[in-house]
Formats: C-alpha cells, sequence, structure tokens
C-alpha cells in the first residue's frame, strides 16, 4: 500500500507535459534529431572531406614505385658561321622526344611513404570520428537542455498557480481575522519570486530552444521531445571500461596512428642516405638535325644512373632529427591522450553510478515532502501550524521536483559521454542511416 502511494506521488510530480510528449503533436525523437545532424551538420561534411584529402596520401606514396614517362617536342633554329665542318652552316631543327623514368631503390622511401600514409589515413578516420562524437554529444546535450527547461517551466508555472491561490486563500483569511498581514504579506512575497522565478526559466527555455536550432542546423525546436531511453550496453567493471576506452577511443587511437606515422617519416628521412637507382630510356627523332647535313635523325638510349649524396651540408641529418623529435612528441601525446581519457571515463562513470542513487532518493524525497505538505496544509486548517510552514512545505516539494528533473537530465547526458568516451557514440551504433555522397566540387570554382 505504502508502494502504491509513492508511485501517486511520485506521478503526480511530474509536469503533465512530460507524459503528453509522446502523443501530442508532431513528434521530434533524440534518434531523429541525431539522423538529421549526421546529414546535413556542416563540422561533419567538413571532416569528411579532409579524410578524403588525405587518402590522396597513398596513391600519391605509391606513385613512387610506377615510371615517369614524359614527351618533349620543339624547335630550334641555328646559324653557323665559323666551323670545323666543312659543309653545313646550320639549320631549324624540329625534334621530338618520349623519355621513361623508373625508380629502382629510393632508399626504402616509397615503403616508408606508403607506410605513413596508410597511418595517416587511418588517424584521419579517427578525427572523423570524434567530430562526429562531439557533434553528437552536443546535440544530445542541446536536446536534453530543451527538455529539461520545458519540464522546469511547467513546474513554475505550476508553483506560480498554487501560490496564486494560496494568496487569495491568505486574503480571505485575513479578511476573516484568522490570520495577520504579516501571514498575508510572506504570501505575496513567495508569490511574487514564484513570477519571478517562472520568467527566468522561460528565458531559460528560450535560449536553450534556440541553442537546440543553432547546434542542429535549423531544426525547429517548437515540436514534442521525448525524454530518451539510454540503450548502450557498458561493461560491468571499471577495468573493462578502461580496457575499452583504450582499445576504441577516437583521441588514443588518433595518437598513436600519428606516433607510428611520425616512426615513418623517420624512415623516410633516412633515405637520403642511400642511393638511389633509376632505369631510364629515351628516343628522339630529329629533322634536319644539327648542322644541317642530312634530313632527319633517331637517336635512342637506354640505361641504369645511380647517385648517393656525399655532402648536402647537412641538410639530410638535419632532417632526421627532426622526424625523431616530432615522433617523440607525438608518442608523449598517447600518453597524455591516454591520462585524460582515463580521467574522463573514470569521472562519467562515477557520475553515472551517483546519478542511479541520486534518482531514487529524489523520487522518494517527492514522496515524503508531498507526503509531509499534505500534513502541513491539514494542520495549519486545524490552526497548529503558521502560512510560513504551509510555504516551506510547497518549496520543498518544488525544489525535489526540481532536483529530480536535473538529475535525470545530467543522467542521460553523462551516459552519452560515457559512450563517446568508449567509442560507441558512432553512426553504426546509434543506427543512423548511411551518408550522402560526397559532392566533388561543393563550392570551388576551379
Amino acid at each position: 500500500m505504502y508502494g502504491f502511494l509513492i508511485f501517486v506521488l511520485i506521478y503526480s510530480c511530474v509536469p503533465a507535459s512530460a507524459f503528453a510528449q509522446a502523443t501530442e503533436g508532431p513528434v521530434l525523437t533524440l534518434e531523429k534529431t541525431l539522423q538529421r545532424v549526421y546529414l546535413e551538420n556542416p563540422d561533419i561534411l567538413a571532416a569528411r572531406y579532409s579524410l578524403e584529402a588525405v587518402k590522396e596520401l597513398h596513391p600519391q606514396a605509391v606513385s613512387g614505385w610506377r615510371p615517369n614517362v614524359n614527351a618533349e617536342a620543339s624547335v630550334t633554329s641555328t646559324r653557323i658561321e665559323s666551323g670545323n665542318f666543312s659543309t653545313g652552316d646550320g639549320a631549324t631543327t624540329k625534334g621530338a622526344s618520349i623519355n621513361i623514368e623508373q625508380p629502382l631503390f629510393r632508399g626504402f622511401r616509397t615503403v616508408a611513404e606508403i607506410d605513413a600514409a596508410k597511418k595517416r589515413i587511418a588517424a584521419e578516420e579517427e578525427t572523423l570520428k570524434q567530430t562526429q562524437q562531439a557533434t553528437f554529444l552536443e546535440s544530445v546535450e542541446a536536446y536534453m537542455n530543451v527538455i529539461r527547461d520545458r519540464m522546469l517551466l511547467e513546474l513554475q508555472r505550476r508553483n506560480v498557480a498554487l501560490l496564486q491561490s494560496e494568496r487569495e486563500s491568505a486574503l480571505a483569511r485575513f479578511e476573516a481575522g484568522d490570520i495577520t498581514q504579516t501571514d498575508v504579506k510572506q504570501t505575496e512575497a513567495r508569490y511574487s519570486n514564484a513570477l519571478a522565478d517562472d520568467a527566468v526559466a522561460e528565458s531559460k527555455l528560450q535560449q536553450s530552444e534556440a541553442e537546440f536550432e543553432r547546434v542542429t542546423g535549423g531544426v525547429t525546436a517548437a515540436q514534442t521531445m521525448v525524454m530518451p531511453v539510454i540503450k548502450f550496453s557498458f561493461p560491468p567493471s571499471m577495468e573493462r571500461i578502461l580496457k575499452d576506452a583504450e582499445l576504441n577511443n577516437p583521441s588514443i587511437l588518433q595518437a598513436r596512428f600519428d606516433h607510428l606515422a611520425a616512426k615513418s617519416d623517420i624512415r623516410t628521412a633516412k633515405s637520403g642516405f642511400y642511393p638511389q637507382v633509376t632505369a631510364f630510356a629515351s628516343h628522339l627523332k630529329e629533322y634536319d638535325p644539327q648542322p644541317g647535313l642530312v634530313d632527319e635523325s633517331e637517336t635512342s638510349t637506354i640505361g641504369l644512373r645511380a647517385r648517393i649524396n656525399l655532402y648536402e651540408g647537412g641538410n639530410n641529418l638535419s632532417r632526421v632529427r627532426q622526424a625523431r623529435a616530432r615522433a617523440n612528441q607525438r608518442y608523449v601525446d598517447t600518453i597524455r591522450e591516454g591520462r585524460a581519457v582515463t580521467g574522463d571515463i573514470k569521472g562519467y562513470w562515477y557520475r553515472l553510478k551517483a546519478y542511479d542513487a541520486e534518482i531514487k532518493a529524489r523520487e522518494l524525497e517527492i514522496a515524503a515532502a508531498q507526503f509531509s505538505r499534505d500534513g502541513v496544509r491539514e494542520e495549519a486548517r486545524l490552526g497548529d501550524r503558521t502560512v510560513l510552514d504551509t510555504l516551506e512545505a510547497e518549496q520543498e516539494v518544488l525544489d525535489a521536483q526540481s532536483a529530480l528533473v536535473l538529475a535525470r537530465r545530467d543522467k542521460i547526458v553523462t551516459a552519452y559521454r560515457l559512450a563517446a568516451g568508449l567509442g560507441m557514440l558512432v553512426p553504426e551504433q546509434l543506427g543512423l542511416n548511411g551518408q550522402k555522397p560526397l559532392k566533388a566540387d561543393m563550392a570551388s570554382s576551379e
């Protein structure tokens, strides 16, 4: 019986609009919001274009294995006034040639560049995930802020109506001589304070709705919103949580791939100490070749060329030292990111557990506060309680209800933050539909 009473009291403390959200007017769920953001958010689109640009590093690196072929045509006029030729005074030579160069050995440079390109592409993919998660998380917070402020405004308006009724009742009792003018002024003060709180709550809601529309790219906030349900399945222990974060957090993975790419850059820099071996071939055909003795000629050439740098003023050594320093920097970045993520994950995990306990306690607090308020009202009617006692009891109920709204909002937002820390706030796990193909030339004029 007592459990049923608690349920009834808690149900009655929640604004009616919270239960009507799923049935009245067009409904905007969090899933629909994230789908819209996924398809149209400019930050996500920019990150996708950035990934496409970085992917071109791979074919550029692979080109180091492939031959270079070029053709050349020329027209040269020469006049010979003296020389060792018995005949011929120059000519206007027309020529065309084709040249082929095939790198055979570049000091392992191509292998290192391909490996670095793969690692940088992987790092950029993690950067895209970070952008997606940050954008989704911002959208979740904006969505939840609107729901929170709507519920708080509803509570404030109910409080205003209640205090208005208390004020009218106090005036009637004062005229009947049951209470003093001090009691009336106390009621009027609480009523005026409620009006001020109502105005502030309405202003905060308007700000939250404006921020929601900014974050979501114009999705109107003038729609019914539904309190979302946490669908993520988190590991049961802190040890498992941290292990999953180490394996899946985009910030950590990006730092690791950047470090591996920087290590490949060291090998690229060292390639300057090795010989460069190239096979080459060319074919030249000329009409009226110099010095003008024959009508045409053809020349074919094939060979191998090896070149090694003996001294470059310390340039190669400097490049190697620079690459090593950058690799060390990237390694330190991995440590920093790991520590930052670990701290965040622990904080989210403990706060999520705390919110579970807080919500249960707030629900019991509301039930007890409402029960106490009803008792105070009855005692005040019998003359055993003052008007101030009644007002204080009403305020305790309002404070408990507001705290419950805040705790529920904070729990959902914290759950999504924890999911982002574990790399779970990505389109695949959120069930979002596929992205639109990127346009080849969205805004460029050339």
